[in-house]
């Protein structure tokens, strides 16, 4: 378990080193035939450079990595041909911006959608078709896109985490534990120190923290389904550098509230979204700021009815207002119109609504695990609270 630690030390090194080369080969002025050879010999030296800081991220034991270096080797062993095909400066910068720099927005959602905390999984958009990891990874096009991809599933692989050594565990709440893996760095154990213990009020889910050298790892339980949290310590500047992922948008009002996000359009398809950002803060009580920031990111609970999701097209909104003041017959077979609750915004939990719509003819499959859970959990609380009134009756 402890050359795992060692394993995960050693990508991050080799990511800042292949980000930190990245960086040093923005093109300049190419204004002579010098400048120009110089600029490729430098594009050159770097993909040899990086070549071999990625097979040291694919020969670390216990990294779940292996499995993408068919697509890296391919993506590098492409862009050595392009470079060693032209000497036009023009030509040059476009291979470091389309084949070294880029990322689409869209590659950074495809991620987004296939490594969604705890698991990886195949994504099915609204138009039926479908995301997979190996598609994403096969669909890679710049170096800084596979670097994305590495970052993204290691920091949301649940097996790498376990595969750590378990410094200290704590129960939070009734929700789950807090879990240190790794080491007992400075930033991880302020991070450990400042979660709530033994807090059966508290709305946290099951935690896991990842110490390193002056970094730290989290994923969180039921926060935007899994938020994971890269956490980088600067000591000379007492400062700490905050990267998060969000792969579910439970509330948009509510997320696009959160220090340093990247804000998502009220008007965009959100259910179907994930969302990141990033913000700088300083060392001091920097655990109880990360603790309470992630009491704010948004959960299930959180989340309003769109019903969007059922009626898609704009011409069933005459379908929609048939729902809202629907006709039924009473035992005596009289028509008896039935006022529905508005189903757009309100303080109800999203839960309860979903079932209220079940209730109101939608197709009983729409209702997920975990509302099915709640229903479950909220009769065995009616049930006990029934046999209490009963007892007491009695007594």
């Amino acid at each position: 378990m402890e050359e795992n630690v060692k394993s995960l030390a050693n990508f991050f090194e080799s990511d800042a080193k292949i980000k930190e080369i990245l960086a040093e080969c923005a093109p300049t002025n190419l204004d002579t035939q010098d400048t120009v050879i110089e600029y490729s010999n430098k594009l050159m030296k770097a993909i040899e450079t990086i070549e071999v800081e990625m097979n040291k991220i694919f020969s670390q034991k216990g990294l779940p990595t292996s499995m993408f270096k068919e697509n890296v080797m391919k993506l590098l062993g492409e862009i050595k041909n392009q470079l060693e095909s032209t000497m036009d400066p023009n030509k040059l910068k476009e291979i470091y911006k389309k084949s070294f720099s880029d990322m689409s927005p869209k590659f950074v959602e495809d991620v987004g959608k296939v490594c969604v905390g705890y698991t990886t999984k195949q994504h099915f958009n609204r138009d039926g078709s479908n995301i997979s990891l190996f598609g994403v990874a096969a669909e890679t096009k710049t170096i800084n896109e596979m670097l994305h991809l590495l970052h993204s599933y290691i920091c949301n692989d649940d097996n790498m985490y376990k595969m750590l050594p378990v410094v200290e565990r704590k129960k939070i709440g009734r929700y789950g534990d807090c879990t240190l893996f790794g080491e007992a760095s400075d930033i991880a154990k302020d991070i450990y120190d400042s979660m709530p213990e033994n807090q059966w009020n508290s709305e946290l889910g099951e935690t896991y923290i990842i110490g390193l050298k002056n970094r730290a790892l989290m994923m969180v339980r039921d926060s935007g389904h899994a938020l994971t949290i890269d956490i980088e310590e600067d000591k000379e500047k007492g400062k700490v550098f905050v990267k998060y992922f969000v792969p579910k948008i439970c509330n948009i009002e509510k997320l696009n509230k959160l220090k340093g996000i990247h804000k998502i359009p009220t008007d965009a398809y959100w259910r179907d979204m994930s969302a990141n950002g990033m913000y700088e803060t300083s060392i001091d009580g920097f655990g109880t700021d990360i603790v309470n920031f992630i009491q704010e990111v948004p959960t299930d609970m959180d989340m309003e009815i769109d019903n969007s999701w059922i009626y898609q097209n704009e011409n069933e909104e005459s379908e929609r207002e048939n729902i809202e003041s629907e006709v039924e017959t009473d035992a005596k077979g009289n028509g008896v119109e039935v006022e529905m609750q508005e189903q757009k915004t309100s303080s109800v939990p999203y839960w309860m609504k979903r079932m209220m719509l079940v209730a109101q003819g939608v197709d009983e499959s729409e209702l997920g695990a975990y509302e099915k859970n709640k229903v479950v959990e909220l009769m065995g609380e009616l049930n006990k609270n029934q046999s209490e009134k009963e007892q007491d009756a009695r007594q």
